[in-house]
């Protein structure tokens, strides 16, 4: 019954009879004591009611919903300057103090977690995406992709024994677990656990290339498990002829210096994996990780963010609206936060390997006046050889090298380098001149350094263009100003290093 129909039913009024407007003089001057606080507690509450009602209409998000639905505001049946009724307030009921702080605390802990480390895992699938396989012939300098077959190194020290299986491996991971107590006491303990691993060849179809796993995250599957009494042995390994899957950096061998090898690099924090599985394989498992580690991450912001409301008390259903769109509204950050991090990464991947080739340059640089005393001691009259060296110092003087100064600086090295190689087949006395031996041996390295370089520098432009011409890439690309990369065309093929030979 409504409190309009409850009025006329006390007042034995028809219905429509009974007006609102001005009852409350009419209900006071009732004479029957019970009757007149009936209708004034009927009015009380209807008061409240309508106030409440009016209130909550007047709050985000019901002020939009209520007209779609046909929810009207109740007139107000209050007199002129008479107070709301103190029960028409909603009032908050918060949940205690110390209860909102260690949830909040466990929120917070758990949204940075998962955030990070989910980030970070997805970003690692983005990269197995997006980084071309390479053949053990193609790797470039900087960041590489590769797949193969574990070739092992000859030789003592140069394998690892696996303690359960016996085999030859290049990663041994090896564990061993007890249990103790029984019951509900019952737990498993690790009493032992070790990693030890090797650099190895990688054979695919093409030939080899060496890997150094020491920094890698290595993906092995169980090779052998044993149980004896309570406890349990656990062998993981790569062994001979291995089929992997690597992501790593490709950097200059530092023994010869006249290939690459892939390790853990100084890149960007570019991540470095060894895995057993294909790249399939091994991607599912990095971004199923990582997606469960952001799932828990966008639980914790929600959490968080329907503590803060409920600590107010208020329960609103906007409260609720707002906790809810913080999962899609981070998902939608982080979609904008790792595409923009893929433009960062490989414009700073070219930045670096422009970097990289200055650096090599002004290695060059140090060698030009050992190239001077040599060039006047023994090839005084070889005047194009003198025009060539001062057109090197001239390039080099140049503190930092734009691609076309970069051009312009490799093709005159390879000017000095090949005449002062045909002046030393010419010559046989400078065959066996330890000075010159030890020269072009330095110089050749330099330069293959530089030729290793160059073909990753074009490979990180032609991946950063590539990627900022992507869509929707391209319009982070073009809102944030990120600039083009030029290529460099200068040719410069790497050599191999002159044995020197003291015979006269």
């Amino acid at each position: 019954m409504s409190a309009t129909a409850a009025v006329e039913q006390q007042l034995n009024l028809e219905a429509g009879d009974f007006d609102w407007d001005g009852a409350l003089a009419d209900f006071q001057g009732q004479e029957d004591q019970w009757t007149r606080e009936r209708l004034i507690g009927i009015r009380h509450d209807y008061t409240a009611a309508i106030e409440r009602n009016n209130a909550i209409l007047d709050r985000f998000p019901e002020r939009y919903l209520a007209p779609l639905w046909g929810i009207q505001r109740e007139a107000s049946i209050l007199e002129e300057g008479e107070p709301p009724p103190p029960d028409s307030e909603i009032r908050p009921s918060p949940v205690p103090e110390i209860l909102t702080l260690l949830g909040g605390i466990i929120a917070l802990g758990g949204a940075i977690w998962g955030g990070l480390t989910g980030f970070r895992r997805v970003k690692i699938k983005r990269y197995i995406e997006n980084v071309p396989t390479s053949l053990s012939t193609g790797v470039v300098y900087g960041p590489a992709e590769v797949k193969g077959r574990v070739a092992l190194y000859q030789g003592e020290g140069h394998t690892v024994t696996g303690p359960l299986s016996g085999a030859k491996c290049c990663h041994v991971r090896y564990k061993v677990t007890e249990t103790r107590g029984s019951g509900d006491d019952r737990k498993t303990v690790t009493i032992e656990h070790w990693t030890d691993q090797v650099p190895f060849l990688c054979r695919d179809a093409e030939g080899y290339i060496r890997v150094v796993p020491e920094g890698a995250e290595v993906q092995a599957r169980l090779a052998v498990r044993r149980t004896s009494g309570n406890r349990t042995y656990y062998e993981y390994h790569l062994m001979e002829d291995e089929e992997l899957y690597i992501l790593g950096s490709a950097v200059v061998e530092p023994i010869e210096g006249e290939t690459l090898e892939v390790a853990d690099g100084n890149n960007d924090g570019f991540p470095f994996v060894i895995s057993d599985r294909n790249e399939h394989e091994t991607m599912l498992a990095i971004s199923r990780g990582g997606l469960v580690r952001m799932g828990l991450g966008f639980i914790g912001i929600v959490m968080l963010v329907t503590l803060f409301f409920t600590s107010t008390g208020s329960y609103s259903p906007s409260d609720f609206l707002l906790a809810a769109l913080t999962a899609p509204a981070c998902l939608v950050l982080s979609t904008f936060i790792l595409m923009f991090n893929d433009l960062v990464f490989l414009r700073n991947r070219v930045k670096r390997a422009h970097a990289n080739i200055e650096v090599a340059l002004k290695k060059r640089m140090d060698l030009i006046p050992n190239l001077e005393s040599i060039a006047k001691t023994y090839l005084e009259h070889e005047r194009q050889l003198h025009r060539d060296i001062a057109s090197l110092r001239g390039i080099l003087k140049e503190r930092d090298f734009s691609p076309e100064q970069i051009d312009t600086a490799i093709r005159a090295d390879c000017a000095v380098t090949e005449r002062l190689l045909a002046l030393r087949e010419n010559h046989p006395d400078l065959k066996g001149n330890t000075v010159m031996s030890d020269l072009m041996d330095r110089l050749i390295r330099v330069e293959n350094e530089i030729a290793l370089m160059r073909e990753g520098y074009n490979d990180s432009v032609e991946l950063y263009r590539s990627g900022a011409q992507r869509f929707p890439e391209v319009l982070l690309a073009k809102t944030f100003a990120f600039k083009d990369a030029d290529l460099l065309r200068a040719e410069l093929e790497v050599r191999q290093v002159p044995q020197v030979s003291m015979a006269t």
